[in-house]
């Protein structure tokens, strides 16, 4: 049985923390997928600036939330309205990392409820994540959840194409049951 865990909104303190979990996540989910340069290209650093703008500058737009358990940040998730102009899927979950450790316990599905309720109470009732297609788990955890195949699209990581995945929920309501 999994430690419990809570779920809550992030403070411009966790910035750092949450920086620490997005990195060390990368080097363990990305290892087989994205060459060394890629993954050492956003040291945590940089992260934790990255996330400290938004909590202070971002934080009426977006929603980001923490998992704690055993005293510590173990994941994170960032959602907001959906950044490419899509009619019907006006909300994203922008990003959710966990450390491995934190993994397979229920946090994910958590966070993404949250992600979700926050989206709906903001008024979005569709949603989509884009996801790397060579992360099977993580496009088995989306597809898990309902999500369905949307599109796709070639992203590029320091100078490195990589081809994204968007899967998409036309309705909000049943992650939340």
């Amino acid at each position: 049985m999994s430690a419990p865990f809570t779920i809550r909104a992030a403070v411009p303190e966790d910035a750092p923390a949450i920086a620490r979990v997005h990195y060390e996540s990368w080097q363990t989910s990305y290892a087989e997928i994205m060459p060394r340069e890629v993954l050492e290209a956003r040291p945590v650093d940089l992260r934790t600036r990255q996330w400290l703008d938004v909590l202070e500058n971002h934080a009426h737009e977006q929603c980001l939330l923490v998992a704690e358990r055993d005293g510590g940040i173990v994941g994170f998730a960032n959602g907001g309205a959906e950044r490419d102009g899509s009619d019907l899927y006006t909300g994203e979950l922008y990003a959710i990392y966990l450390l491995a450790s934190a993994q397979r316990g229920g946090i994910g599905r958590a966070l993404t409820r949250h992600i979700v309720a926050w989206l709906r109470d903001h008024g979005h009732s569709a949603m989509l994540v884009w996801v790397l297609e060579d992360n099977q788990p993580a496009r088995a955890f989306y597809q898990r959840l309902g999500a369905e195949y949307v599109s796709q699209k070639l992203l590029t990581l320091a100078g490195v194409p990589f081809t994204e995945i968007a899967y998409g929920w036309r309705d909000l309501q049943p992650l939340l049951s």
